[in-house]
């Protein structure tokens, strides 16, 4: 191949990628208004939580940088992903009583106002919750634990605070 050949191809090399560039610009343009942007998040709108750290920036003077030799806190934000905790266990004594779904962070923990239950001699009853004083004890008990669960963990399990939406 001659000198001659390889400008040429050089050049339709050149134009073809100044050509896509030229493209490339036209099809997905820079936006430098903010309010054009399809999503923000705004520092100062971060939920106040463990795995959110908002650092202090500061741009450290040359004298700092020659003494030091390394420039610190350089993280401007940082995000963890939250720990989850499960939903504290209840008494046994409250396993058949509980509604489904007192599980889940969302939902109120209720249990059942009565249940029909087969005496020895194959008899129906109609079983009352109330009926057992120890179990409305125990269920107000863990009501209070749950619901102090719940409280710290609510913060944590926010779609606002999830991870993968504050990258």
């Amino acid at each position: 191949m001659s000198n001659d050949e390889k400008v040429v191809i050089q050049s339709r090399f050149k134009n073809l990628f100044e050509f896509l560039k030229a493209y490339n610009d036209l099809r997905t343009p820079v936006i430098t208004d903010i309010s054009k942007q399809i999503a923000t998040l705004w520092l100062n709108s971060l939920l106040k939580h463990p795995s959110v750290k908002l650092n202090e920036y500061f741009v450290p003077t040359k004298k700092e940088l020659e003494e030091d030799g390394r420039q610190e806190n350089d993280v401007l934000l940082e995000i963890t992903r939250p720990i989850i905790t499960p939903c504290p266990k209840p008494p046994e004594i409250l396993s058949d009583w509980l509604l489904p779904g007192w599980t889940k962070i969302s939902n109120e923990a209720e249990v059942r106002k009565s249940k029909n239950v087969t005496t020895k001699k194959d008899e129906t009853i109609i079983e009352q919750f109330d009926d057992v004083p120890e179990r409305k004890t125990a269920f107000d008990s863990w009501i209070k634990t749950r619901n102090k669960w719940s409280d710290n963990e609510q913060l944590a399990r926010t779609p606002k605070f999830a991870h993968q939406s504050c990258i």
